[in-house]
């Protein structure tokens, strides 16, 4: 549900406008006030067949969520955390402290969004964290929303990590026989995987120098700041803030999650096809008349990716998010950078599996990469194509597990 909001530097009392709603639970009779403290009353009817739902509240200027920092002082009936769900009924309200949280702007071109979901139906609902206060900040602020992001801004790029909830189900890890590039460990086989959130794209160079990481003579300066962190190891090894496991033991502590990880390879693949079987995650199989099994080119990939064909080996990654989303609004699966996921490289049975991950590496072990990257040909940056790292744990000029080329999309788990 939607409606005209104009926040004012005095009291006023504003005009209830109704929209669409567009969520599996019925919001509806959307109406606001402002106070005398410049509060935001949002009011609303919630209809869910009896049961609770999860409610977010988003606010746009301009058709733009506003930042994470903006919109942290909320109450009454909207859902802060993942466990607040709020009651079917009527005469709703949630209250927002628009003067501490957005204090000193003023605008007569703002929007708010209500939307509701089932509890066990969260797929669409963004969790975005704002990073911008470093290190030195005591918690990194978080925000739960339904507005997809403009993946133009920094503050999508830069400021803030920006997950996405994908719908629990079941899909066929690997690829069939017939296949062209398929290499031999992809057996196919039916995994059914819980809902989780995801990365809408790799971490970029400033997210990551900005929750304290470290990326070895790489700049992050203007448009390189928008291009995924490379050069990052898995863990281990004393360069620490080149690793994957102090960013995200880091996100969790500024958070108060616990949540954050990097993805199996089961999760990075189920969210790279978004419900595809194809070589491709916009349902494309290899190009029509292709016969070599290591084909080097596709058109149908250079809409979705930077790989050895269009990036040019000699340059380096692109901004993220330049290419088309898959069908669940994710980036960049395919090329540019290849990703660590937790598990180390197994060999897939025939039969079904749930939520599986292999063993977890330990110093001198492989992890899984998956993806391609932009000096991979075609063939290696189909969905169901598997590579490992160097031997983790290496330091110095010897590492084998931080090339230019690896890099890392996280999930949280809940």
């Amino acid at each position: 549900m939607k409606t005209s909001l104009f926040l004012l530097s005095i009291c006023a009392t504003l005009p209830a406008l109704a929209s669409n709603v567009d969520h599996l639970a019925t919001v509806s009779n959307v109406s606001f006030t402002q106070n005398e403290q410049q509060d935001v009353i949002v009011s609303y009817d919630l209809a869910n067949n009896g049961e609770p739902a999860f409610v977010t509240l988003d606010v746009l200027t301009n058709g733009v969520p506003l930042p994470v920092a903006a919109v942290q002082t909320l109450s009454g009936d909207v859902s802060t955390n993942l466990t607040h769900f709020i009651a079917d009924g009527t005469g709703k309200q949630i209250v927002w402290k628009a003067r501490t949280d957005w204090k000193g702007n003023l605008t007569s071109n703002a929007t708010v969004v209500v939307s509701a979901h089932y509890t066990n139906h969260l797929e669409g609902v963004y969790l975005r964290v704002d990073v911008t206060g470093g290190t030195a900040a005591s918690s990194w602020p978080h925000h739960f929303g339904s507005v997809d992001p403009d993946v133009s801004s920094t503050a999508f790029l830069w400021d803030e990590l920006w997950l996405k909830c994908v719908p629990a189900g079941t899909f066929l890890m690997g690829s069939p026989e017939s296949e062209l590039g398929r290499n031999v460990n992809e057996v196919q086989h039916p995994v059914t995987m819980k809902s989780f959130f995801v990365g809408v794209t790799p971490v970029t160079r400033r997210q990551w120098k900005n929750m304290g990481g470290s990326i070895q003579s790489l700049s992050d300066e203007g448009e390189l700041g928008s291009v995924p962190a490379g050069k990052i190891r898995y863990t281990y090894g004393s360069a620490s803030n080149t690793r994957c496991d102090t960013i995200l033991a880091r996100l969790n502590a500024k958070t108060g999650f616990s949540g954050f990880a990097l993805p199996t390879e089961a999760q990075w693949e189920y969210a790279c096809r978004a419900d595809t079987q194809s070589a491709f995650n916009d349902g494309s199989p290899c190009d029509p008349g292709e016969t070599s099994s290591s084909y080097a080119t596709s058109a149908s990939l250079a809409e979705l990716a930077w790989y050895q064909d269009n990036a040019g080996t000699s340059q380096p990654m692109q901004p993220v998010a330049t290419k088309k989303p898959n069908a669940w609004g994710l980036y960049d699966f395919h090329g540019n950078c290849w990703e660590f996921c937790r598990d180390k490289q197994r060999t897939y049975p025939s039969t079904a599996e749930a939520d599986p991950c292999g063993e977890i590496p330990v110093v001198g072990d492989k992890c899984v990469i998956r993806g391609g990257s932009k000096d991979t040909p075609a063939s290696g940056c189909r969905s169901a194509r598997r590579n490992v790292s160097g031997a983790i744990g290496a330091t110095g000029s010897s590492a084998t597990d931080n090339r230019e080329t690896n890099g890392a999309r996280f999930v949280f788990e809940f």
